[in-house]
């Protein structure tokens, strides 16, 4: 991989979908995938599985490309602080992406304009709310925990400069948020999330004919939400970093070594005469994670991956015994994984992820909590 295709590839988590990072032989792509996770919890009464099924078809050229993506899930699950167990069979809103691209000389531009389809489940009664996993560790147990919301529209752009030996990137998109009703037995309580801007700059260095050095730089800022019209709540701003490290073995040993931060400023709450005041202290937990991902191309069109990953969410600003204090998490993750090309232009993947979570007591938990998930993810790709 090119030090470009390298930049949008870590651009196109900010604005395009995996499958545009580099041109394809074949502009055709049909992508299915089925993963099923499941967690029992020692500490706490908790347990929970899901299962998920992703759809993808998309058409990718040089110059432009449009995909579409559906995912199917089913969930059930109980949390410490729920009465009653969450179930939930659905399908999820449907993902529209779009681009174009042109180069000029050491120039590419890329820009587009995606949306989401409001195809999912978004209301819900009062005692599916009641049980419904709001704290952050849901984000570490399960891979969907949104099913809908409201018609979002995101345009986005990016540019990549090719400097000798360096490549530097910037992009940005803008999610403007559909209104949506949260709720069937509350009227006249439609939700609409604040718009969202997202920028990320980006930088690739040449260390060696095969190896290459990335720094990724981002920051986030959500206007406010509304309920019924009013303001109810503004979520801080997010500054996130990331380094990698790629290597590019002779013997066909592909490295990839990352270490990332993120940190989220104070949050507004809903205040005195129906106000948007910044809260105390810092309800948001500071992030960081560590992770190596190797992957072997082996012979007879087989490879085979292993990744290891840690990721530690710090104790948040509020005091011990506080009714916000999240006194953090730490999680460990390991997944093997194999990959077989079926012909040149098909594959299929198996990867199975073991995860250790550990949970410390606060005020979303009566004791200390330890997660075991297990979750299997089985692919098939094929280009026409």
């Amino acid at each position: 991989m090119t030090p470009r295709a390298l930049i949008i590839a870590a651009l196109a988590a900010l604005a395009v979908p995996a499958w545009a990072q580099e041109q394809p032989a074949s502009p055709w792509l049909v992508s299915l995938s089925a993963n099923y996770g499941a967690w029992r919890a020692s500490g706490v009464d908790s347990d929970g599985s899901q299962a998920l099924g992703f759809v993808q078809a998309s058409y990718a050229t040089d110059a432009y490309g449009a995909s579409v993506t559906g995912v199917g899930a089913r969930t059930s699950y109980l949390i410490p602080a729920g009465t009653e167990r969450f179930e939930i069979t659905t399908i999820s809103d449907t993902d529209i992406a779009t681009y174009y691209l042109h180069t000029f000389g050491a120039v590419t531009l890329r820009g587009g304009v995606d949306a989401r389809i409001p195809t999912g489940k978004h209301a819900y009664t009062d005692t599916e709310l009641s049980s419904i996993f709001l704290d952050d560790l849901s984000g570490d147990l399960m891979l969907v925990n949104s099913y809908g919301g409201g018609f979002d529209v995101t345009p986005h752009f990016l540019a990549i400069y090719n400097f000798d030996g360096f490549v530097a990137g910037a992009g940005f998109k803008y999610e403007f948020t559909g209104e949506y009703d949260p709720t069937t037995d509350t009227a006249d309580d439609n939700f609409n999330p604040g718009d969202r801007l997202t920028a990320l700059v980006n930088a690739v260095y040449t260390v060696g004919e095969s190896r290459y050095a990335m720094l990724t730089l981002s920051y986030s800022r959500s206007e406010k939400d509304t309920q019924g019209g009013v303001a109810v709540y503004r979520a801080g701003d997010t500054y996130s970093a990331e380094g990698r490290l790629i290597w590019r073995w002779a013997n066909g040993l592909t490295s990839v070594a990352s270490a990332s931060y993120r940190t989220q400023t104070k949050d507004e709450l809903l205040g005195e005469e129906s106000l948007l005041v910044s809260e105390i202290s810092n309800s948001n937990n500071n992030l960081y994670e560590l992770f190596v991902n190797n992957v072997y191309q082996y012979a007879g069109g087989v490879s085979f991956s292993g990744l290891i990953g840690y990721k530690q969410a710090l104790a948040n600003g509020y005091a011990e015994g506080d009714a916000l204090y999240d006194a953090g998490r730490a999680k460990l993750y390991l997944e093997p994984g194999v990959i077989y090309n079926l012909s040149d232009t098909s594959y299929a993947s198996f990867k199975l992820r073991y995860t250790y979570l550990r949970d410390l007591a606060d005020a979303f938990s009566a004791s200390d909590a330890t997660y075991s998930l297990i979750n299997a993810d089985i692919s098939l790709v094929t280009r026409f």
